[in-house]
């Protein structure tokens, strides 16, 4: 897939997908175009990919307190 971007240069150009992280580290993308419109790289927060920041998650962790509180309904057809 194809990303349009704007180089340091200010032209308006595509690239594809697998490079733009290289290309953003090397200073020679300053934007690039997503569904919501321009974004500035790298000063705005980046999804996907941790490319921006950690993937470390430093909060209290809820999914797994609340999987073992589940109870499952036994099939206990003795009664």
């Amino acid at each position: 897939m194809y990303i349009q971007i704007r180089d340091n240069t200010g032209t308006e150009r595509f690239i594809e997908e697998e490079h733009l992280e290289a290309f953003i580290a090397s200073g020679e993308v300053v934007a690039f175009r997503r569904s919501d419109g321009w974004i500035s790289a790298p000063s705005e927060q980046l999804r996907g990919n941790g490319m921006v920041g950690t993937k470390t998650y430093c909060g209290q962790e809820r999914r797994r307190s609340l999987l073992s509180k589940r109870r499952i309904p036994s099939d206990d057809t003795s009664s």
